[in-house]
């Protein structure tokens, strides 16, 4: 019932404005009009993924990681999204099916997806004026560790299978110590 009234409602309104001096051509100047992106209109960023192994804590990484991805936001005008994982082969796997747009990781596992073909360097971190870094070996004070053949049958635990200072540091000394 309510649609009927609605289309005779319409019909008598057409109707009833047009009159007989309309037959003249009508003449519509489209110079003037605004295109669907006028200047005015912003697209939002695309978000950039980054992802980064949590080795030490989440909460540790953010804040080692957090100052640096702030500055490569604002440089690039886009909003980073941070996804962490616990291992360096979970950030690969991540680089590896472009679920993020580059990653932190370590040279091992650098050099693991490097040689695969899967990865490129974008950056290397320089301190003091070096592209090299140490590993340190942390041993209980109490133990009179102070060589690294002082460890010889004791038990040891590494970082991450992929490390370069928390495992394969590691697996060298042991090799040249046997």
């Amino acid at each position: 019932m309510i649609f009927r009234f609605s289309v005779i409602f319409l019909f008598l309104l057409l109707n009833f404005s047009c009159s007989e001096n309309d037959n003249k051509i009508v003449e519509i100047d489209f110079s003037d009009t605004l295109s669907t992106q006028s200047p005015n209109y912003k697209e939002p960023a695309k978000k950039i993924y980054v992802a980064i192994a949590s080795i030490t804590s989440p909460k540790e990484t953010y804040t080692y990681y957090s100052s640096l991805l702030k500055y490569i936001s604002a440089k690039l005008n886009r909003p980073i999204v941070i996804k962490q994982k616990k291992t360096y082969a979970e950030v690969n796997e991540m680089l590896e099916n472009s679920e993020v747009d580059f990653a932190f990781i370590c040279s091992g596992a650098y050099v693991t997806e490097y040689q695969r073909g899967k990865i490129k360097n974008l950056v290397v971190p320089v301190v003091e004026n070096k592209k090299t870094y140490q590993a340190y070996i942390i041993a209980n004070k109490f133990l009179n560790i102070n060589s690294f053949n002082d460890f010889k049958g004791r038990s040891f635990a590494f970082s991450d299978p992929l490390s370069t200072t928390g495992r394969y540091f590691i697996l060298k000394k042991l090799i040249e110590n046997k």
